[in-house]
């Protein structure tokens, strides 16, 4: 999947390089970069809604669960394009969805 076409499929894109540092001792991109990458995404989105994330305020979005499927392993160099959407909105709640697109293996 390219740029353009994330964007046409997703409200929200966000682009991350793997670094050579993100590897774990397998030569994949370590598992924890993958919920980094999301909480960049998330912030990105939140910056395009205008919600506020400021660590200064009294109140705010925070993160009550997360988990991730992994599909197939994501090595350097490589780009993840991470398309976003909202799932759902609830009275307290907000389901942000993420989905993760390797530009080598496109």
């Amino acid at each position: 999947m390219t740029v353009d076409s994330c964007r046409r499929k997703y409200p929200f894109v966000y682009s991350a390089r793997v670094k050579w540092g993100e590897m774990d001792a397998l030569g994949h991109l370590n598992n924890t970069v993958y919920f980094r990458f999301s909480e960049e995404a998330r912030i990105h989105l939140f910056d395009d809604l205008q919600i506020p994330v400021n660590s200064l305020q009294t109140s705010g979005p925070i993160l009550a669960y997360i988990d991730c499927q992994f599909f197939s392993p994501v090595t350097f160099p490589d780009t993840l394009i991470v398309g976003s959407w909202i799932e759902h909105i609830g009275r307290t709640s907000i389901q942000i969805m993420h989905h993760y697109y390797s530009m080598t293996q496109s």
